[in-house]
C-alpha cells in the first residue's frame, strides 16, 4: 500500500501533519539565540517519527508552526519576526505590537510571573526562544489586538486596508480536523461542534505569560484575555478563565475559579519527600544496631531505583517535555520531583554501601 509522506501546508495549519506533540514541546526552554535558530529546530525534526500519516488525524503539534515560520523565512528572505512586523502589524497600525520578545522587552513590555508555591512571582528572563517565534511568542497590546481581531471580523480588512482576502479569511474558520472531544479545528482555531456564540477560539501560554481570545463569527463580536503571569502543574487554574468569560458572554452562569491553599500536585510532592526522609533517617538509625537482610536490603534498592527513574524519566514523557522546559515552566513541581529522586537514589546507595559492609 503507498503511504503519502509528503506535508502540505495546510496540514501544518490543521496539525494533522503527523508530527507529534512532543516534538514541538522540545524548544520550550531553548537557549539558542542565533539568528538560524529556528531552521535548526526544524531540521532537527528529521530525526523524528510521524505519529500518523499526513492528514490522516489530528495531533496538536507546535513543531507544524515551527516549520510554518521556516518555510515563510525561506520564500521571503526575511526573518519571521521582520516579516509578521512588516506585513501584518505595519498595515495594520499595531505600532505596539513585536514579534522578536527582545525588542518588546527594550520598549516596555510587562513582566511576568510564574507560580512557585501558589504565590506569583516575578520572572523577567524567562526564556524567549528564536525558535518558538512562530509558535508563540508575539507581544501585542490590547489596542493592537483589537485592530487584529477587527480585521478577522471584517473580512481581511481593517478600515481602507485590507490585509486578507475575504475568501482567504473564511478558511481560517472552517474546521479541517476533528478533535477527541468532537470539536474541530480549523487553519489556526480550535471550533465548537454545537451552534453557540464565541465557537472559535484559542489559548496559549509561555513561562509567565497567558493568553485567550475567542470570536462570534455571527455577532462580529470578540474578546482577548491577556495575564502576565502562568501557572503549570499547580494552582491556580489561570487558563480556566478564558473559558470562565466565555460562560458570561454566553449568559451563561460562571463559577468562580477555585484554587486549594497549597497547589495539591505540590503538597503531594513534598509530602512524600518528608515520608523519604523521616523513612530514611529510621533506618539510618536501624542499620546502625542491626544488620540488614540481604534479600531485603536488595528488594529495597530495587524499589528506590525504579522510584527514582519513573520520576526521572517517565514524568517528562508523561507530560512530554524535556526536564529543562519543566523546570522553566513549573520550577516548584519540578524541584519537588528532582528532590524526591535524588532521596531515593541516595537511600538506594546509602543501603547497597550497607550491605558492602
Amino acid at each position: 500500500m503507498h503511504c503519502r509522506t509528503r506535508i502540505t501546508v495546510r496540514e501544518l495549519l490543521a496539525h494533522t501533519s503527523g508530527i507529534a506533540l512532543s516534538s514541538g514541546r522540545r524548544h520550550f526552554a531553548d537557549a539558542d539565540d542565533s539568528p538560524e535558530a529556528l531552521e535548526r529546530a526544524v531540521r532537527s525534526l528529521g530525526s523524528e517519527r510521524p505519529v500518523h500519516a499526513p492528514g490522516e488525524a489530528f495531533q496538536y503539534s507546535n513543531a507544524n508552526y515551527q516549520v510554518l515560520g521556516a518555510i515563510i523565512e525561506a520564500v521571503s528572505g526575511k526573518s519571521y519576526a521582520a516579516y509578521v512586523e512588516q506585513e501584518v502589524f505595519r498595515p495594520l497600525g499595531m505600532s505596539h505590537s513585536f514579534a522578536d520578545g527582545r525588542r518588546a522587552v527594550v520598549q516596555g513590555a510587562a513582566v511576568g510571573s510564574r507560580y512557585w508555591f501558589g504565590h506569583p512571582v516575578p520572572f523577567p528572563d524567562a526564556p524567549s526562544p528564536r525558535s518558538l517565534e512562530p509558535v508563540g511568542e508575539l507581544y501585542v497590546s490590547a489596542d493592537d489586538m483589537g485592530a487584529y481581531l477587527s480585521m478577522l471580523l471584517e473580512g481581511g480588512r481593517h478600515g481602507s486596508v485590507r490585509v486578507l482576502s475575504e475568501d482567504a479569511t473564511r478558511a481560517l474558520f472552517v474546521s479541517a480536523a476533528t478533535r477527541r472531544n468532537g470539536g474541530g479545528y480549523a487553519l489556526g482555531w480550535f471550533t465548537e461542534k454545537d451552534a453557540v456564540s464565541f465557537a472559535v477560539w484559542h489559548d496559549g501560554s509561555t513561562p509567565n505569560f497567558h493568553a485567550h481570545v475567542a470570536l462570534d463569527l455571527p455577532t462580529h463580536r470578540a474578546f482577548a484575555l491577556f495575564v502576565n503571569a502562568e501557572t503549570s502543574l499547580s494552582d491556580p487554574p489561570i487558563r480556566d478563565l478564558g473559558f470562565r468569560i466565555v460562560s458570561i458572554l454566553r449568559g451563561e452562569r460562571a463559577e468562580p475559579v477555585e484554587r486549594s491553599a497549597v497547589p495539591l500536585r505540590l503538597l503531594a510532592l513534598i509530602v512524600i519527600a518528608a515520608v523519604q526522609l523521616a523513612g530514611f533517617a529510621t533506618w539510618v538509625r536501624r542499620s546502625r544496631v542491626k544488620r540488614p537482610g540481604v534479600a531485603r536490603a536488595s528488594i529495597a534498592i530495587a524499589v528506590h531505583l525504579a522510584f527514582a527513574a519513573g520520576l526521572l524519566f517517565w514524568v517528562p514523557r508523561l507530560e512530554r517535555a524535556t526536564w529543562r522546559a519543566i523546570l522553566v515552566f513549573a520550577p516548584d513541581a519540578g524541584w519537588f520531583l528532582l528532590a524526591n529522586a535524588g532521596i531515593a537514589v541516595i537511600w538506594a546507595c546509602a543501603r547497597a554501601a550497607a550491605l558492602l559492609r
